[in-house]
């Protein structure tokens, strides 16, 4: 198990999250 890859991904997978989140809350 690969702390570094997990936090990674939990990273990616925040960011992917917020910015959809920005452009529902802009349309």
């Amino acid at each position: 198990f690969n702390i570094v890859y997990a936090y990674n991904a939990v990273k990616n997978f925040k960011q992917a999250k917020d910015s959809r989140n920005r452009r529902s809350r802009n349309l």
